[in-house]
């Protein structure tokens, strides 16, 4: 018969409960990139990525209105993208640069999709794919 020690019981509950812990974290969802690096890595002007993550304000001819963020950060406390985002920020920008398809049309489908589906980062899941009838740019 084979007795486990108190310091090999303890070591068994601990590792059970980081591999517990481990599993519940995705680690594609830590904040790990800079805007500037994330940018750099995707070819992105920083102004874009930037407004695509944060929003921005914008003169219209009703006023000053405000662009909200196509893409959410991991943490609104930490100002670095996770590898989800990078997936995001790729597709969104394959969409609008190799597509020609307009952001007013992305956000309507992003919406739709938030309104419908409640998914996290639907630009980064499978699901997500774009028609031919509309891809126009019109």
């Amino acid at each position: 018969m084979c007795v486990i020690g108190y310091d090999k019981l303890w070591d068994s509950i601990t590792i059970s409960k980081m591999t517990t812990a481990y599993e519940k974290l995705d680690l594609r969802n830590i904040p790990s990139y800079s805007i500037s690096e994330a940018a750099r890595y995707l070819l992105i002007p920083v102004g874009t990525l930037r407004s695509w993550l944060h929003g921005r304000f914008y003169p219209s001819s009703e006023g000053k209105r405000f662009f909200q963020p196509l893409i959410s950060l991991p943490s609104p406390k930490i100002p670095q993208l996770s590898f989800t985002n990078l997936l995001e920020a790729h597709i969104l920008r394959v969409i609008r640069k190799d597509h020609q398809i307009r952001l007013d049309k992305v956000r309507t489908a992003l919406d739709y999709i938030d309104c419908q589906f409640n998914v996290p980062h639907p630009l980064a899941r499978i699901e997500f794919q774009i028609s031919k009838s509309n891809s126009s740019a019109g």
